[in-house]
């Protein structure tokens, strides 16, 4: 591997979708590790309603690669996947036998590529009927033996036997004059294009193909990209990640999709840190260097490889339970390229999580672009996951012992810390560093259900940050018990009142270490509610009084913990308060109190 290449990857890229601050770039291995794509498709939140988008990037580009350019220093352009494209003007000159013969030659690609399509003039078709007799159209590949194109040599226009452009896909294009046709002077000369062929690992061939994975190695293979040997390659994740890629995915108005597609073009004055963050956009992807080799991750879930817990902690653990809200959003937006809107940039209908944003209390919006995605349906899944991912943002700082020594960035695991509410809980590794006392790692909280998809869906926090209770959410008492007569009165010089005993259960700790309970009650004829008291302690003995033998009454009871939250009241079916008295004389119950004077209570 080129010595430079590492340093220069570690140095720029960062991992989006978790907090800027905790960004880490280490000496001995180089996570990136990202959501959705690196830095192009890690957007900032707009805290407005969303409108429309303004001019981008996307769509200064999109433009500028379909218009010819006059220029003697163009740099070579790459195509991956198929797309339409103009280029450089080569040459342009008049047949010397018939001026009114004017003969282009327009640079599509500076590789091989596997087929030359359409052909377009300004918006038109070159196969048009009005334009019949007024041009003719030349392809050339650029295979390694190209030859130069005999007819362009036989118009005698100085192009020689020499002019074989070998390794530059081409188009020789010759008009015709008319002034009825040519109405606006020479036209703009585009072509839809499949690219290159890149190499599959898992078959040992070349072929044509947009799978994302396999364009995204092809870049770092080639020797205008990268040129990363293949031994620096760890081929088992390339595999995998264009199997994901490969992956049928069902549409809502019937039909089917390949998960991740890359189609797309660059050119080669472009920084390599700009063209691999772009191409890992169209798979949601995430390229790791780690332990000396280039690992290739698509977006997908990967089921965990290991699990800690307290007892691999070495120090003590830090985490961040959410983004700063200046960083948060619940709507992403954004553009892809669409073919069938002349492969212009095109707004993709917004994915919104209604329960995010009820959470926030407003709409807050971040802008994508995808330059490498050509349907409205997979840019929609990779906006998803993007949000969704942004959402899952505990993260955590695990300071671990030399146990942990095998996990490597973007390997997915599990915690256990009861403390915190974690059972199991998944994370994903986004930077392991390996230090005197053992590995420090951070993670960020995963979850499978970020990347399950059905066509205009959203979900819940897909990754719950604790498994704890809310404080903030009390139980409903149970076990209410109502009572009355057999002794549940008070007499006191020859008087009765009646009560009501009510004993009811609560078991969360946050209620019986220092909440209460408390009870009210009514005639069920009326309306008020009477309070009935506060006793503290899980489990409650309350005495409504008075009450009115042989009536009727509504009893409702909460539970508040130490914090003051109180749960909803649970209201029992109505009690008839009975009549029924016993006193007790001798530990033993009698119709009648054997002394007239004494004064009797029974609770």
């Amino acid at each position: 591997m080129p010595p430079a290449i590492g340093p220069i990857i570690g140095a720029v890229l960062v991992v989006a979708g978790v907090a800027t601050e905790i960004a880490v770039v280490i000496s001995a291995v180089v996570s990136i590790a990202v959501s959705v794509a690196m830095a192009a498709t890690a957007p900032k939140p707009k805290r407005t309603p969303a409108r429309p988008l303004a001019d981008s990037s996307l769509r200064n580009e999109a433009h500028a690669r379909t218009v010819v350019v006059r220029s003697s220093i163009e740099p070579h352009r790459i195509i991956y996947g198929k797309v339409l494209v103009s280029g450089p003007l080569l040459f342009a000159a008049t047949s010397p036998a018939n001026p009114a013969i004017l003969n282009l030659v327009v640079a599509l690609a500076g590789h091989e590529c596997e087929e030359i399509g359409d052909v377009y003039l300004n918006d038109e078709l070159t196969t048009a009927a009005r334009l019949a007799g007024h041009v003719t159209v030349f392809k050339h590949l650029g295979t390694a033996d190209q030859t130069a194109d005999a007819d362009l040599i036989a118009e005698n226009v100085g192009w020689a036997s020499t002019d074989r452009l070998q390794g530059i896909a081409y188009i020789y294009v010759r008009l015709v004059y008319n002034s009825n046709i040519w109405l606006a002077g020479v036209p703009n000369v585009r072509a839809v294009v499949k690219g290159r062929k890149p190499y599959d690992p898992r078959t040992g061939t070349h072929y044509w193909t947009a799978n994302a994975a396999l364009c995204q190695r092809d870049y770092l293979r080639g020797n205008f990209g990268l040129a990363v040997p293949t031994v620096s390659l760890d081929e088992e994740s390339w595999m995998a990640a264009a199997n994901i890629c490969d992956e049928w995915i069902a549409l809502a108005g019937g039909g089917y999709q390949r998960r991740y597609e890359c189609d797309g073009t660059f050119q080669l004055d472009e920084q390599p840190i700009d063209i691999m963050e772009d191409l890992l956009s169209a798979s949601a992807g995430s390229l790791v260097y780690a332990q000396g080799t280039y690992r290739c991750y698509a977006g997908a879930y990967n089921t965990p490889t290991a699990a800690l817990g307290q007892d691999d902690l070495r120090a003590e653990l830090t985490y961040a339970a959410k983004p700063p809200q200046r960083e948060l959003f619940n709507t992403v937006r954004g553009t892809f390229v669409d073919p069938t809107k002349y492969w212009q940039p095109t707004e993709f209908p917004a994915v919104t999580n209604a329960q995010y944003v009820a959470e926030d209390g407003q709409q807050l919006v971040a802008d994508i672009e995808l330059p490498y995605t050509m349907s409205s349906p997979a840019a929609q899944r990779i906006a998803r996951l993007h949000l969704e991912k942004h959402r899952q943002a505990t993260t955590v700082h695990f300071p671990a012992k030399l146990s942990a020594i095998g996990i490597v960035p973007y390997d997915t695991v599990t915690v256990t810390l009861p403390l915190l509410g974690w059972a199991a809980k998944i994370f994903r590794v986004l930077s392991s560093s390996i230090v005197t006392e053992g590995v420090d790692l951070v993670l960020q909280e995963e979850s499978p259900s970020v990347y399950s998809w059905a066509e205009g869906e959203t979900v819940g926090d897909a990754a719950p940050n604790t498994a704890l209770p809310s404080p903030w959410a009390v139980s409903q008492p149970s076990s209410v018990l109502l009572q009355s007569g057999r002794g549940i009165y008070v007499t006191s010089g020859g008087s009765t009142t009646y009560r009501i005993r009510v004993v009811c259960v609560v078991t969360e700790p946050s209620v019986t270490s220092g909440g209460w309970i408390e009870a009210q009650y009514k005639k069920s004829a009326d309306s008020e509610w009477i309070s009935g008291g506060i006793v503290s302690g899980g489990i409650a003995e309350i005495f409504l009084s008075p009450v009115e033998a042989a009536t009727l009454y509504d009893v409702r009871v909460r539970a508040t913990n130490d914090l003051d939250a109180s749960s909803e009241w649970l209201t029992v079916p109505p009690h008839l308060v009975s009549s029924t008295i016993l006193y007790c004389s001798d530990m033993m119950w009698v119709a009648e109190p054997s002394t007239a004077a004494a004064n009797y209570q029974r609770l």
